[in-house]
């Protein structure tokens, strides 16, 4: 694993200079995390996305997690409901289980997704 440093975005630019950052899901997650709540650079919501979005689709869970929030919560993309629940399953079928309380909660509440109680109950119940 790559150490850098969170709070030191010198070095952080200086790491980046010099590795493939594409390729490490961990730093990803945490540079979009640096991006989304402006620790120690200038805040942006598109670039959290980007990072996220890197992150999530090596598999990552809590990237996965943060992407269907910003799905959810329109921040720096379109609000979808949908494509909120697609990332929150992706990462509750690996076992996250903020994941699986948030997929539990829009089977039962949201609108434009298919309500189901037992597929809520389901997520509660089970670690998939």
């Amino acid at each position: 694993m790559v150490n850098v440093p969170y709070t030191d975005p010198v070095s952080f630019e200086e790491h980046t200079a010099t590795s493939d950052i594409y390729s490490y899901a961990v730093v990803q997650e945490n540079l979009d995390d640096l991006y989304l709540n402006g620790n120690g650079i200038e805040q942006s919501n598109e670039e959290a996305l980007k990072w996220y979005w890197a992150a999530a689709e090596q598999g990552c869970e809590e990237a996965q997690t943060k992407l269907g929030d910003m799905y959810l919560y329109d921040r720096g993309i379109k609000q979808s409901n949908k494509e909120a629940v697609k990332w929150y399953r992706d990462a509750a079928e690996k076992g996250h289980r903020m994941s699986q309380e948030k997929l539990a909660y829009s089977y039962r509440y949201w609108e434009g997704i298919k309500q189901s109680d037992e597929e809520a109950v389901k997520c509660c119940r089970t670690r998939f």
